[in-house]
């Protein structure tokens, strides 16, 4: 994985100490990653908006209960805008509820997981999430978009 160029990853999720343990597993599981987190989705829409096409991220991790906007209205703004619905968005939450799951998919998200009781569960599923999605599957150009 030495080898691979710098993936920037936004996340955003109002938990302090869910924030951290995303920052250490990611350190862990890729380092070369550079990693921007919001305490809302808010926060990180307007970032996406102020971003130039060239630096958008190549991944966004959605915690659903967040202060001020929640992930649901977050998802529905990303996926609502032409530049920024290819970008790849996965809720990461801490809900299991079959309503919640389906309604984020009726939304446009990529995939929903749950976040899992401990740090090594954490640290292999983001590793997995990051080869899937930087390394096995094909994303549109955003160049053309």
């Amino acid at each position: 994985m030495n080898n691979l160029p710098k993936t920037l990853i936004f996340i955003a999720d109002d938990d302090e100490d869910d924030r951290y343990l995303l920052k250490l597993s990611l350190q862990k599981s890729f380092p070369k990653c550079l990693v921007r987190f919001f305490e809302n989705g808010q926060e990180l829409l307007e970032a996406l908006h102020e971003e130039p096409a060239s630096t958008l991220p190549q991944l966004i991790l959605l915690d659903l209960n967040m202060p001020v906007m929640d992930g649901f209205a977050t998802l529905a703004g990303i996926k609502g805008h032409d530049s920024l619905k290819v970008i790849p968005t996965v809720m990461l939450t801490t809900s299991d509820n079959p309503c919640d799951v389906k309604k984020c998919y009726s939304i446009g998200c990529n995939a929903y997981m749950t976040k899992p009781s401990n740090f090594d569960q954490l640290s292999g599923m983001l590793s997995l999430l990051q080869r899937y999605w930087m390394q096995i599957a094909r994303l549109p150009n955003r160049s053309l978009s």
